[in-house]
């Protein structure tokens, strides 16, 4: 049986992927698969990518976007396999109701200075000096308690854990988090295998198949056998999906 391993080089959204230097970089998710993968709201991944507007007490407030999208359109901007890393260390944020947008938004500008980078959230240097950084910036501009403080990072590192750089410090591969839990790693993301859309970590059998094939009725014994998996970990990544 066929893996789902392979560089995927057909056009994707109008976008031909062989123009780019990087992968990485290939405008290729919508708003709705980023929502869809990482388990943050829709309405959340464009704020974050978009902007938004707010009226407060009648008064207009602009509140821009955090990230860039590779390919930007006001209506159905396209992103790239970066722009999920970015909106993957931003949803570990969410957690705390305390820090706001505007927090998060000095710390990446204040990183952006010390590190100028398109994508100062990723690169080499955030996942060295750079990630400390960024965590202990948001901790003194919201002056969270101690305890909170402790919760904060040991969140934060958990994500960004699951966010695996290349031998020079640019991401390579994440393992996305469903439903906050950050123990199990049914999928990963890799640009380059099918397409970037999630896969099983150690065959890279493209997870949409799998679940299309037990909602036809099929047994996870039998999928798990077709594809030389083990069992659980059809099960657990089926149940990804079916929780997205």
């Amino acid at each position: 049986m066929a893996t789902g391993f392979g560089h995927n080089r057909r056009t994707l959204m109008g976008v031909d992927p062989r123009q780019y230097a990087d992968a990485r970089e290939v405008p290729k998710y919508t708003i709705g698969e980023a929502a869809l993968y990482l388990d943050i709201p829709a309405s959340t991944v464009r704020w974050w990518c978009l902007g938004r507007q707010v009226h407060v007490l009648g008064e207009l407030r602009i509140s821009p976007a955090l990230i860039k999208p590779a390919l930007y359109d006001p209506r159905n901007p396209s992103l790239s396999f970066y722009n999920l890393v970015e909106l993957h260390i931003l949803a570990a944020t969410r957690r705390f109701d305390r820090i706001s947008m505007q927090k998060i938004r000095n710390a990446i500008d204040y990183l952006a200075e010390q590190y100028p980078s398109p994508h100062p959230l990723i690169g080499h240097d955030f996942f060295t000096d750079g990630r400390d950084m960024f965590i202990k910036r948001i901790i003194e501009t919201v002056n969270l308690s101690r305890r909170g403080q402790l919760a904060f990072k040991e969140i934060v590192d958990a994500h960004l854990d699951r966010v695996v750089p290349d031998k020079v410090g640019w991401p390579e591969r994440i393992y996305p988090v469903r439903h906050r839990d950050l123990e199990r790693r049914p999928v990963v993301i890799i640009p380059t295998v099918c397409g970037g859309h999630p896969v099983t970590p150690q065959k890279g059998i493209r997870v949409s198949v799998l679940l299309s094939r037990r909602q036809a009725g099929e047994s996870f014994q039998q999928i798990a056998e077709d594809y030389g998996l083990a069992q659980n970990e059809v099960e657990e990544a089926i149940r990804y999906m079916e929780a997205a």
